[in-house]
Protein backbone atom coordinates (compact mmCIF):
# COMPACT_ATOMS: atom_id res chain seq x y z
CA UNK A 1 0.00 0.00 0.00
CA UNK A 2 1.20 3.20 -0.56
CA UNK A 3 0.35 6.70 1.26
CA UNK A 4 -0.70 10.09 -0.42
CA UNK A 5 0.64 13.18 1.71
CA UNK A 6 -0.28 16.26 -0.19
CA UNK A 7 0.55 14.95 -3.51
CA UNK A 8 -1.21 15.34 -7.06
CA UNK A 9 -2.14 12.20 -8.75
CA UNK A 10 -2.70 12.92 -12.31
CA UNK A 11 -5.43 10.65 -14.37
CA UNK A 12 -3.63 9.19 -16.72
CA UNK A 13 -4.75 6.70 -19.16
CA UNK A 14 -4.81 3.38 -16.68
CA UNK A 15 -6.83 5.07 -14.39
CA UNK A 16 -9.10 5.97 -17.08
CA UNK A 17 -9.35 1.96 -18.24
CA UNK A 18 -9.78 1.24 -14.12
CA UNK A 19 -12.65 3.83 -14.23
CA UNK A 20 -14.25 2.54 -17.14
CA UNK A 21 -14.44 -0.74 -16.06
CA UNK A 22 -15.29 -0.19 -12.57
CA UNK A 23 -18.03 2.27 -14.23
CA UNK A 24 -19.47 -0.71 -16.28
CA UNK A 25 -19.37 -2.99 -13.05
CA UNK A 26 -21.48 -0.14 -10.95
CA UNK A 27 -24.23 -0.66 -14.11
CA UNK A 28 -23.09 2.77 -15.55
CA UNK A 29 -25.20 4.37 -12.66
CA UNK A 30 -24.57 7.88 -14.20
CA UNK A 31 -24.46 9.32 -10.64
CA UNK A 32 -21.52 7.21 -9.87
CA UNK A 33 -19.50 8.26 -12.53
CA UNK A 34 -16.93 10.49 -10.66
CA UNK A 35 -16.77 7.85 -8.29
CA UNK A 36 -16.04 5.32 -10.30
CA UNK A 37 -12.65 7.82 -11.25
CA UNK A 38 -11.57 8.03 -7.54
CA UNK A 39 -12.13 4.67 -6.79
CA UNK A 40 -10.08 3.86 -10.06
CA UNK A 41 -7.40 5.94 -8.49
CA UNK A 42 -7.09 4.01 -5.38
CA UNK A 43 -7.22 0.46 -6.95
CA UNK A 44 -4.20 1.24 -9.54
CA UNK A 45 -2.23 2.91 -6.53
CA UNK A 46 -3.21 -0.25 -4.35
CA UNK A 47 -4.67 1.94 -1.99
CA UNK A 48 -7.17 1.95 0.93
CA UNK A 49 -9.81 4.54 0.13
CA UNK A 50 -10.90 6.62 3.44
CA UNK A 51 -14.57 7.86 3.16
CA UNK A 52 -18.02 8.06 4.54
CA UNK A 53 -19.77 7.73 1.57
CA UNK A 54 -19.24 3.62 2.06
CA UNK A 55 -22.84 3.39 0.21
CA UNK A 56 -21.92 4.72 -3.20
CA UNK A 57 -18.33 3.38 -2.75
CA UNK A 58 -19.38 -0.22 -1.48
CA UNK A 59 -19.98 -1.40 -4.85
CA UNK A 60 -16.79 -0.78 -5.87
CA UNK A 61 -15.64 -3.14 -3.35
CA UNK A 62 -16.48 -6.41 -5.38
CA UNK A 63 -14.10 -4.87 -8.23
CA UNK A 64 -11.00 -4.73 -6.03
CA UNK A 65 -11.74 -1.51 -3.95
CA UNK A 66 -10.69 -1.66 -0.20
CA UNK A 67 -12.30 0.49 1.98
CA UNK A 68 -11.71 2.56 5.48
Amino acid sequence: MRAFLHQVVLFGESYAIEAARLFNAAARKRSLRVDAMIAATATVEGAILATNNRKDFGVFTACGLQLF
